[in-house]
């Protein structure tokens, strides 16, 4: 039986707020690292604050080119503990 996701709409819009972990500009979307689709959850070490024009292009480029491009976001990655993401990032 697949397990619920966990969901909590204040975090994502606190998330929102915060300056985006790529430029330190204004942020205004909330990344799921691991997708909802995929039952990323809501929960802070799942949510990185980008810009929309980021977020665009997290999804673009992918993990790997975007950490290149924006290396603060895979200082972002590591601080969070998301060494999942950072060992997919290898291959």
């Amino acid at each position: 039986m697949k397990s619920k996701r966990i969901t909590n709409k204040e975090l994502v819009e606190f998330v929102k707020k915060l300056p985006s972990v790529a430029t330190g500009g204004n942020g205004g979307d909330c990344h799921h690292v691991t997708s909802r689709g995929a039952g990323g959850d809501d929960v802070a070490t799942n949510l990185m604050p980008l810009s929309r024009k980021e977020h665009v292009e997290w999804h673009q480029l992918g993990p790997k080119k975007f950490c290149e491009k924006y290396p603060t976001a895979f200082e972002w990655l590591k601080r969070a503990g998301r060494l999942d993401v950072i060992e997919r990032m290898k291959r």
